[in-house]
């Protein structure tokens, strides 16, 4: 491995497909997307990427305008034993990190101290809803982070089908689910459960993936 510095970033929503998240990376317009993503400075691809799970509650909630004004999928900032949230960790640069960042917030640049992160835990760099950055601990000497709202929502809102179809696809190909599996793990989360029968997901994602 080079001298550049490494850590691991983790995806919990529609990035955790190869194929969408390299997007990312190379630039370009992912599935079911309405936006152009720029892409990296380094095109580089992940030296290595894993699952990995999340002690974390996910849910959904605010608008995504992304995805036809559904509800987004937010990680909590809270540490939850209980909570098994499907993760997947690529290891990329630390330049890649910021630049992936700063799509999903929608700027041209983001500045982290990724030593600070790890001693808060947690540090916000803006108000949007992919403004804070999350330490998920280490794996294999590399340091995990992900980011998320800056703080959690109370209000769940229905997500879009395609956004749950593009999730799960992520979900089957990190996991080896099957959509039966992929259902149930949605029908425990905050914002599908409240709005979403476990009969009719199940039958949409079986159209869609």
């Amino acid at each position: 491995m080079d001298s550049k510095n490494y850590i691991w970033y983790c995806s919990y929503g529609s990035n955790l497909s190869t194929e969408r998240f390299m997007c990312y990376i190379n630039g370009g317009k992912p599935q079911n997307s309405t936006k152009e993503e720029e892409g990296c400075r380094d095109k580089t691809p992940p030296i290595d990427d894993k699952p990995h799970i999340i002690k974390h509650a996910l849910y959904f909630a605010r608008h995504s305008k992304k995805w036809n004004n559904g509800g987004s999928c937010i990680l909590s900032v809270k540490y939850n034993e209980k909570k098994k949230t499907m993760g997947r960790i690529f290891l990329i640069t630390e330049e890649q990190f910021l630049d992936i960042v700063a799509q999903n917030n929608g700027v041209k640049e983001v500045k982290i101290n990724f030593e600070e992160v790890i001693k808060l835990s947690s540090k916000s760099i803006n108000d949007s809803l992919s403004g804070n950055i999350l330490y998920l601990g280490d794996e294999d000497g590399y340091p995990i982070f992900t980011f998320t709202s800056h703080f959690d929502e109370t209000e769940f809102v229905r997500p879009d089908i395609l956004y749950l179809a593009t999730i799960g696809a992520g979900v089957k190909e990190t996991f080896k689910m099957t959509n039966e599996q992929v259902t149930d793990y949605f029908m425990g989360l905050d914002g599908v459960k409240q709005f979403y029968q476990k009969s009719d997901l199940l039958r949409q994602l079986d159209e869609l993936i």
